[in-house]
């Protein structure tokens, strides 16, 4: 190999050779090259003298190549072209890799949302796209590559591990909570509550509370119903009522002053409900989808106030057969 490339021209003569072949002309090649075309055409005839062949066929007044000088012209144009491929490639910036997450438009804004700063700080080399979901029965929405959903674990096609339940409260403006003194479960009959409208989210349904509280209040009247967690808690926080919240929801605006608990009873979300991260295999993609995953996971432990199930911290379930 070495004794075939001592034979090989000089670089020099070979960049000077494809800038003429290709203008087929020695002076806009010396213009490209910032030279003399006095120095083109002496490199251009050392190179033919080296090589025993007349490289161009020199015309009154153009040039056109020799089948000698076609057949290298190919060979050097395609060769200095990926050299000059492999350089633009070597100095480019390290290309961003992207995953894109789906999940509710509640966890989204409320709870992922105001830890991406952190994110993008650990991890400047990821670009994470969100795409904002309800679709809670099936597995991973169509152009993602991870999704968090909340329900019992029963979906099939994706590997799910759990992140978080919680605790349901009823929760209410400050204003709403002085007005009305509110420090007993029963005054529920004397101010408006706020629902949500979805039948999945069970806990989060003042019906469905109270029957798991055994109150005896049944059939209040509910003044207000949303289909949209975010909105629920705006209108509580407008003072509009009194409306149950998710802790892993509402502790930043609990702790902002924004929201109140006037009341002591909660329920805890059982097992095997919760939020769950689903990912498809993707092993083209595995190493930054499951840097993604694992820093998503770390939020949830991290942060005590979020209802994670000490009995099982990262337990993780193989997809299930339809």
């Amino acid at each position: 190999m070495i004794s075939r490339l001592k034979k090989i021209p000089s670089p020099n003569s070979l960049i000077i050779f494809e800038a003429s072949a290709r203008h087929l002309s020695f002076t806009r090649a010396a213009f490209e090259l910032s030279l003399t075309q006095a120095a083109i055409s002496k490199q251009i005839a050392n190179l033919e003298q080296r090589l025993g062949h007349q490289l161009f066929i020199r015309l009154h007044r153009s040039l056109r190549l020799s089948q000698q000088g076609t057949l290298l012209y190919k060979a050097v144009a395609s060769g200095l072209g990926q050299i000059a491929d492999a350089v633009e490639e070597l100095n480019a910036p390290p290309s961003s890799k992207s995953v894109t997450v789906a999940a509710t438009t509640a966890f989204a804004q409320m709870w992922l949302l105001p830890k991406l700063g952190l994110f993008m700080q650990q991890h400047p080399d990821i670009d994470l796209r969100m795409l904002t979901s309800e679709n809670h029965l099936s597995a991973v929405d169509e152009g993602a590559d991870i999704a968090i959903k909340y329900g019992d674990n029963s979906w099939t096609k994706a590997e799910s591990t759990f992140l978080l339940s919680g605790e349901i409260f009823p929760v209410c403006s400050p204003e709403l909570a002085q007005r009305h003194q509110l420090n007993n479960l029963p005054q529920l009959a004397q101010v408006p509550l706020i629902d949500l409208d979805d039948s999945l989210w069970r806990w989060v349904k003042w019906k469905d509370w109270l029957i798991d509280q055994h109150s005896p209040l049944r059939d209040l009247r509910i003044s207000i119903e949303f289909n949209n967690i975010p909105m629920l808690y705006s209108a509580a926080e407008a003072g509009q009522g009194i409306a149950l919240g998710w802790s892993e929801f509402v502790q930043d605006l609990l702790d902002a002053g924004r929201l109140v608990a006037p009341f002591k009873q909660k329920v805890q979300i059982p097992k095997p409900w919760g939020y769950y991260i689903l990912a498809p295999s993707k092993p083209d993609r595995a190493e930054e989808i499951t840097k993604v995953k694992q820093w998503i996971l770390q939020q949830a432990q991290d942060n005590p106030l979020l209802g994670r199930r000490p009995e099982s911290p990262l337990t993780t379930y193989a997809p299930q057969q339809e």
